[in-house]
């Protein structure tokens, strides 16, 4: 159970620091005089223009692992649910 819990604060910390950054470099690119800021606020064209394309491919990266830990331990708390329940069904037998 501990695994579990650990494994979704990991996940819930990744996707807040994500969408930290994201904001923070949205607001990055309001605030600052780059073609990328009249250009809808592009948060990905801005990315590759000040980080490359190396950049957008670490962010995509973080982001997916974020997100895989964050469904891994959502389908290992349904199955400890599942598990607790036909326990719990079974007992009543």
């Amino acid at each position: 159970m501990r695994i579990i819990i650990s494994a979704l604060l990991l996940s819930f910390v990744a996707h807040v620091l994500y969408f930290l950054g994201m904001m923070g470099i949205s607001l990055w690119e309001m605030f600052s005089y780059i073609p990328a800021a009249v250009d809808n606020f592009s948060t990905f064209r801005f990315l590759s223009t000040q980080f490359g394309f190396a950049g957008v491919v670490h962010i995509s990266i973080w982001f997916l692992l974020a997100t895989y830990f964050g469904l891994a331990a959502l389908i290992a708390l349904l199955l400890y649910l599942y598990s607790r329940y036909i326990e719990r069904t079974a007992d009543s037998n």
